[in-house]
């Protein structure tokens, strides 16, 4: 075996056993160096609404007109369904199971094509995606800058 391959071995065995650390106790920490030779420390807990989700708002301060929202997720399958639902009670799916809270945005929310979706009132949203793999992500978020 060249050194070359125990290296490579070596890397693989590495990567394997960050993977199963990730796996098991969904949390990591990086050492890396960024590309100005700056050290990097990264301690980070993987969750749905961190690792795959995020809702940026194109208008955060206190508005009178409607603005969009840009989502931003990561999918390696791609998106199958995207819906956004917002309740007409705010407590509405609050005390309701995670497949209920689901099965409600599916079949009262709005279709969403592309990356963004309007909204134009104060109130709680949800958004649901659903991956090609089958894999669902659901993120209830506030918009609460409306005058």
């Amino acid at each position: 075996m060249s050194n070359d391959d125990r290296k490579r071995d070596i890397i693989t065995c590495r990567i394997i056993i960050v993977i199963l650390i990730v796996f098991i106790f969904d949390s990591f920490y990086i050492l890396y160096k960024d590309k100005n030779n700056n050290q990097q420390n990264d301690d980070s807990t993987i969750t749905q609404s961190d690792s795959k989700l995020k809702l940026i708002p194109k208008v955060t301060e206190d508005t009178k007109s409607p603005y969009d929202v840009t989502i931003q997720f990561y999918s390696e399958s791609g998106i199958a369904i995207k819906k956004l639902y917002k309740p007409e009670k705010s407590n509405e799916l609050d005390t309701a199971d995670l497949k209920t809270i689901r099965d409600t945005i599916v079949s009262n929310g709005t279709d969403i094509f592309g990356e963004t979706f309007e909204v134009s009132e104060n109130g709680v949203y949800w958004l649901y995606i659903q991956e090609i793999s089958g894999e669902e992500y659901t993120q209830r978020f506030i918009i609460e800058n409306f005058q």
